[in-house]
């Protein structure tokens, strides 16, 4: 079943010029002639009731996963697709007997939903079609709503456009909503996993093939740390990687640094700073990309040769922005659905390969509904999980620590001390903190930092694993420790217990 937040409207053959409510806000639809065909729809139908007959009704509806009650134009057709989601929904076999059935027990204004489909008689009808390729005719019927959504769409456009009332943040924010629902529906039809094991398995191993001929196939993007690449395999699509640490350890620079790793290997970045302007990013970018001194920047004081390198650098950041690659955007409190906006904004042109966002808190961003701080972290967490996976992308975030961190003796962090642990725990694919013993104990000889996994879903090691970098505080950068690779965990010899 569709969630209510992927629920278009719903265009079928009642739909009258007149005001609609999409996302609990209304519009104005007119009139128009919208597609159909009535045909695929009964041929869909017909071949589950028929399915349904020699007992596979259930595994013939879980092929079309992509097709919905609402795809549906004529209102009978739906009506009886929607009593087979709610049989499948319990666990019941779908046949004529059951349909017929729950149709029966469901009525509106004094009348069984079986009547105002025509009756059992019809439910008979529909199967004596000998429709072998229903995937294929669920297919058109999602494409003729497609087509009608579209048509709808372009209404509901133009009423944002003539409402004088909305700010033009409001406006872009509305019109990324209404498209991205479409979009993403267009898309997973597009390119849906087929649920045939057999078409599955051989998809799968002419890509395996494909891969095994690749001398540089890597199952990621490269973080830009030898050592992180060996345990997380790279920034992998559909996942969210969580970095944490406390203020001024080097979240930034360690999310500045991979940006520019991926840029400088073509990969089209987007970074998302809740934190800092773009001239403060620009400033850390030349810092690390030139290797001067962030302190000689900020003062201007700089030697001829960090002018040098301030200025190769600059070339450099230019170069990658003018390639369309480099995205930056800097948003002061956004909504979340502002932020999915921006993210919706460059998916389709020119594309992104995997978003940074700097830094999630509740404070950096805005609530509109005024929930408790816990249930807002936790709706945080979860949106960046919806865009990693609805966008089929890899979104890195950095996070803070919570306070009893700072309370605890030995203060090597733990999955708990995750901010508002609990909410992000569920929702990432990967959790790591960023561990400076030389601020942890304040000997500034300790130049070495740590990446310490907690959480490394599906990655060669599992989880507590320890990487060692460099900090250059300096340039505001990590680099590769001496020694680039991890450290696992320490093997307990059973004589020992």
């Amino acid at each position: 079943m569709r969630s209510k937040a992927e629920r278009p409207v719903w265009i079928n053959e009642r739909t009258a010029p007149g005001q609609v409510t999409l996302d609990g806000k209304t519009y104005t639809i007119g009139k128009h002639d919208y597609p159909c065909d009535e045909a695929a729809e009964r041929d869909v139908i017909g071949s589950l009731l028929v399915a349904g007959e020699i007992g596979k009704g259930n595994e013939t509806l879980m092929r079309i996963p992509f097709l919905h009650y609402d795809d549906f134009f004529f209102l009978r057709h739906a009506y009886i697709f929607r009593a087979m989601e709610r049989l499948y929904l319990r666990e019941h076999q779908i046949d004529l007997a059951t349909v017929a059935s729950e149709l029966e027990h469901q009525e509106k204004d004094g009348q069984t939903y079986l009547a105002r489909v025509g009756g059992a008689e019809y439910l008979v009808e529909l199967t004596s079609v000998l429709a072998q390729n229903y995937e294929t005719y669920a297919e058109m019927v999602v494409l003729r709503a497609i087509d009608r959504a579209m048509i709808a769409l372009g209404d509901v456009i133009a009423d944002i456009g003539r409402n004088r009332r909305m700010e033009m943040r409001e406006k872009l924010v509305e019109l990324q909503r209404t498209v991205q629902n479409l979009t993403i529906r267009a898309n997973f039809l597009e390119n849906r996993n087929t649920t045939n094991s057999y078409d599955a398995l051989a998809a799968h191993a002419e890509q395996f093939n494909r891969e095994l001929q690749e001398d540089d196939f890597q199952p990621g993007i490269s973080t830009g740390f030898v050592s992180l690449d060996k345990v997380t395999l790279g920034w992998r699509k559909s996942r969210l990687y969580i970095f944490a640490a406390p203020s001024g350890w080097g979240k930034t620079a360690l999310l500045l640094s991979s940006a520019l790793k991926a840029l400088k290997n073509g990969q089209r970045v987007l970074y998302i700073s809740l934190e800092m302007s773009l001239p403060e990013i620009l400033d850390r970018f030349i810092c690390i990309q030139g290797s001067v001194n962030g302190s000689h920047l900020i003062e201007r004081k700089l030697t001829p040769d960090e002018v040098g390198r301030v200025r190769q650098a600059m070339q450099e950041i230019r170069e990658m922005r003018e390639s369309k690659n480099f995205m930056i955007a800097c948003m002061r409190r956004p909504t979340l659905a502002e932020l999915r906006a921006k993210v919706a904004e460059f998916h389709p042109f020119p594309g992104i390969d995997v978003v940074f966002v700097d830094y999630v808190i509740a404070n950096t961003f805005s609530d509109p509904t005024n929930a408790e701080e816990f249930a807002f972290v936790t709706a945080i967490y979860s949106e960046l999980e919806s865009i990693k996976r609805d966008f089929d992308i890899p979104v890195v975030a950095a996070t803070q620590m919570n306070s009893k961190w700072e309370r605890r003796k030995g203060r090597r962090p733990e999955m708990g001390d995750l901010y508002y642990g609990k909410a992000g725990q569920f929702a990432a694919d990967v959790i790591a903190f960023i561990y400076q013993e030389a601020l942890a104990s304040d000997d500034p000889e300790t130049k070495d930092a740590e990446i310490i996994l907690r959480k490394n879903r599906s990655g060669p090691m599992n989880r507590d694993v320890t990487i060692e970098l460099k900090w250059e505080p300096e340039f505001t950068r990590f680099s590769d420790g001496p020694n680039p690779a991890p450290n696992a965990p320490r093997q307990i010899d059973l004589g020992e217990l």
